[in-house]
């Protein structure tokens, strides 16, 4: 009952696309796991599992590029959930996603509106790199979402529904 109803079921299909296309893809953050078989490469910092690549993907040197990159609710905790919060970080992040996909290849991103305050302001001002973006509100207690332009007004986290009322879905292309 929260907004993975909506991410999950958008990042399983751009994942079962590339897996039959034999693509090669990245996950950051360790989400689908969680849900669905995977078989693709995992960089997580924090989350110990075996298989997971434990690395700020910043620091991620990995051998070649990718044709997917797969990022579910991660983004908005790169550099804001540390001691010492790095608000350009999550700017860094993205950037170094782009460097990672090969020409043509695709990144897709979701993360909640109103948790991090800095990836907000970069959404607002096109200024994350995000070549495609648009946004789920959820319109029910019942966890019912829609679509929905860029919202005017300050979103918050955990209000008025737990966890995120916003969902921002991003793409981004390599070139």
């Amino acid at each position: 009952m929260n907004e993975r109803a909506v991410e999950i079921s958008l990042a399983v299909s751009e994942l079962s696309i590339a897996q039959k296309n034999h693509k090669r893809i990245l996950e950051i953050g360790n989400v689908l796991s969680h849900y669905v078989p995977t078989n693709h490469i995992i960089v997580d910092k924090y989350e110990k599992e075996k298989g997971v690549i434990n690395k700020d993907i910043v620091d991620y040197m990995p051998r070649g590029k990718f044709d997917l990159i797969l990022c579910i609710s991660t983004l908005e905790h790169v550099g804001w959930d540390e001691p010492k919060k790095e608000k350009v970080k999550t700017k860094q992040a993205a950037e170094k996603v782009r460097s990672l996909l090969k020409p043509g290849g695709k990144a897709f991103f979701t993360f909640p509106f109103g948790y991090n305050p800095h990836l907000d302001k970069y959404v607002r001002t096109n200024t994350l790199g995000l070549d495609r973006m648009w946004f789920m509100e959820r319109i029910g207690w019942d966890n019912r979402w829609g679509e929905i332009p860029l919202p005017k007004k300050n979103v918050k986290y955990n209000e008025p529904y737990c966890n995120a009322n916003v969902v921002v879905v991003g793409e981004m292309t390599g070139i």
